[in-house]
């Protein structure tokens, strides 16, 4: 590890390169940080999510970042993992200035504003993942979905804006009204268009997804219909020559560090939706199956982005976008929450009802969390599962004649004293049942006598998958699954997150300072890889990051 002063470098693109060699199951990852004199997080890439294996062979990779205006040292290494790594050639460099970037307030899109920015956003996508010329190769994406949307959205020409925003990258693009312009082109004999296995972003290190160019057959064209009675016609194939891809145009500076974006801009969340919602419009394999109205999404994601205040706002938006596609697979993660913990207890949704199955001595088992932080636990399960994308409604409870049980599907550390049997009653009514202790007779002798009461809790310590449910003429049961289970009670635990475990001891049951009610007595508690065309959704899709979004 080196590290040295960064006064010179501040405000300043800087890169970082070196050869690296790496063999057997060794791999490695260049590293850069920038320390600020503030407490903000200055910039930082180790190359996690593009790890370096060369196989024995000597390879150059690099890391582009920037230098805060109030950074005070650099510092930069390689890290080697399970094995020897070789290094040579290193080089810090500086690649240009900083652009000052706008930060707008939010306001909603006018009517006309918000089709300019869904003309911009098809177009978009069609450019960026089709196109195949050396500028969109190398291109800053982020930065013209960015800065696309803020020039579209007051466009009073919008195509010779849109021409203006994509000529740079697609020379022979064209975008008009009415009857086509015509256009010269330069041919060879040679052609280039992409193939896509997946969404394939990362160039470099161990993808099973990914893009390349490769040589085409025929000059071949797509033509869209991009709203705002424009029509555009994207080349899928261009010619190239001994130089580069024709027509020659300059290639644009290369793309700014991820973190040089910030959510608080109005048309940096602009640009976020954009870039995400044209991953899945692109490479979402399963539209015939969730049978979402995927097009109807992007107006509705647009204007929640253009009115939300900070990054957690904006994440939550992301994460409705997503859960209209009704996938288990789907999910928008950043470190915006601030870090997570659990609260001391663990309840569960029983009855339709919050129900603490483990507590302290505050809250018992058999209590009813009624309320988080003022809120109602039943509308602050409806909101959170508004973000969560999964294929079935994710109930959380198997109801068994009258009364209900549930499940918890993964380990859980219960906080204060638990049961030494594996089948308890708690308090008259409540009983306890820890199903990977309690043996078959066990849970057969409880069961009769349970179901005369009117709420059970059962408990699973570990991921044992051991059913202890049999088919019976004095019961019914309406079976749920593991993954069904999940997403809601996971999402009331993170509802409570961090904050939860600061109980003032002032006030009964406070989280934050709002009061968390319980309801109930002493005695008597509650109840509780394929080639594809713009047309052409692909086989496979890859996990979409959306750090570009977020940050």
């Amino acid at each position: 590890m080196q590290s040295f002063d960064a006064a010179a470098y501040r405000g300043k693109r800087i890169r970082y390169r070196a050869a690296v060699n790496t063999s057997g199951a060794a791999h490695a990852g260049l590293w850069l940080r920038v320390d600020r004199n503030s407490a903000a997080v200055g910039f930082f890439e180790n190359m996690q999510a593009r790890p370096i294996r060369t196989q024995g062979q000597w390879q150059y990779f690099e890391i582009d970042g920037f230098v805060h205006m109030d950074a005070k040292a650099i510092s930069l290494g390689i890290l080697a993992y399970n094995g020897p790594v070789r290094f040579d050639d290193a080089s810090f460099t500086m690649t240009g200035e900083m652009p000052v970037l706008v930060t707008e307030s939010p306001r909603p899109l006018a009517p006309n504003g918000l089709r300019n920015v869904q003309a911009f956003a098809t177009l978009y996508g069609l450019v960026r993942h089709f196109h195949p010329s050396d500028q969109a190769a190398v291109a800053d994406w982020n930065f013209i979905a960015i800065e696309g949307a803020r020039k579209a959205e007051t466009a009073e020409d919008l195509p010779k804006t849109l021409l203006e925003i994509f000529l740079p990258v697609a020379p022979s693009l064209r975008v008009f009204k009415g009857e086509p312009p015509p256009i010269e082109i330069t041919k060879s004999d040679s052609l280039l268009r992409l193939q896509h296995k997946g969404f394939g972003q990362q160039t470099t290190g161990f993808n099973i997804y990914n893009t390349k160019r490769i040589p085409a057959q025929s000059l071949e064209y797509h033509t869209a219909d991009i709203g705002q009675a424009l029509t555009a016609i994207v080349p899928l194939s261009v010619y190239k020559d001994e130089t580069g891809t024709l027509p020659h145009a300059p290639k644009p500076a290369g793309p700014l560090p991820v973190a040089h974006f910030d959510a608080s801009d109005r048309a940096t969340r602009l640009g976020g939706v954009i870039i995400a919602w044209n991953v899945f419009q692109h490479f979402y394999p399963y539209f015939d199956v969730a049978q979402t109205d995927w097009k109807a999404v992007l107006p509705v994601t647009l204007n929640r982005a253009a009115i939300d205040t900070d990054g957690l706002k904006f994440q939550s938006t992301l994460r409705r976008t997503v859960a209209a596609l009704m996938d288990g697979h789907g999910g928008v993660y950043s470190n915006l929450s601030g870090q997570m913990a659990n609260a001391p207890l663990t309840a569960a949704w029983i009855e339709n009802k919050y129900i603490v199955i483990a507590g302290n001595a505050e809250l018992k088992p058999g209590d009813e969390i009624v309320a988080v932080n003022g809120k109602p636990a039943a509308a602050l399960l409806s909101e959170l599962e508004e973000e969560i994308s999964s294929a079935t409604r994710p109930f959380n409870a198997t109801e068994l004649k009258g009364f209900t049980f549930t499940c918890d599907a993964a380990p859980q550390m219960f906080v204060g004293a638990r049961p030494q049997a594996a089948t308890t009653e708690l308090q008259p009514g409540i009983w306890y049942v820890e199903i990977t202790r309690a043996t078959d007779k066990d849970f057969e002798a409880v069961l009769p006598m349970a179901a005369q009461r009117r709420s059970l809790g059962m408990v699973r310590q570990c991921g044992l998958q051991r059913s202890r449910l049999r088919p019976r003429d004095h019961h019914r049961a309406l079976p749920r699954t593991d993954s069904d289970n999940t997403p809601r009670r996971d999402a009331l635990r993170r509802s409570l997150g961090a904050r939860a475990i600061r109980l003032s001891a002032g006030m009964r049951h406070s989280l934050d300072g709002g009061v968390t009610r319980v309801r109930g007595t002493k005695d008597q508690p509650d109840r509780r890889s394929q080639n594809y065309s713009p047309t052409q959704p692909s086989d496979t899709a890859g996990s979409a990051d959306f750090n570009d979004a977020l940050r």
